[in-house]
């Protein structure tokens, strides 16, 4: 922002509206980008863990780490989103 325009968003709704739009879009991409992390760390630790119990021949299951991550996926609505 200009030095011209510096506090504006104090003074006028407009700007101040502007501003916090531009928090939410930042905001949004950043968990959108936790999204996708959190999504393809899960997926590779189902896969580590499957090898693993294949190798010892284990029973694989779900841990709570997978069923929080889940439980957060839904309530942000990526229910199946890859």
């Amino acid at each position: 922002m200009s030095d011209q325009w510096e506090g504006c968003e104090e003074v006028h709704w407009d700007c101040r509206i502007a501003q916090l739009e531009a928090e939410l879009a930042r905001r949004d991409d950043l968990i959108k980008r936790l999204v996708e992390d959190g999504e393809r760390l899960a997926d590779n630790y189902i896969a580590a863990k499957r090898m693993i119990c294949a190798c010892f021949g284990a029973d694989y299951q779900d841990d709570e780490i997978i069923t929080l991550h889940r439980a957060l996926m839904k309530e942000l609505g990526h229910e199946g989103e890859k």
